[in-house]
């Protein structure tokens, strides 16, 4: 914190995370995201069929 303030994290292991990811460029924050959470890339729309694993 740069102003030195008063911060409440818990769990701080899952806040010292999500802090990191913020620092990471964004095409690999959300690689890091969608490997942790093995979420797929939705359909645009319901002609578009989703992607064969």
């Amino acid at each position: 914190i740069r102003t030195g303030g008063f911060e409440v994290t818990f769990p701080w292991r899952l806040c010292w995370g999500l802090k990191l990811l913020r620092i990471l460029p964004r095409p690999f924050c959300r690689w890091v995201i969608s490997t942790a959470t093995c979420w797929k890339a939705r359909p645009l729309n319901f002609d578009r069929k989703p992607p064969s694993e």
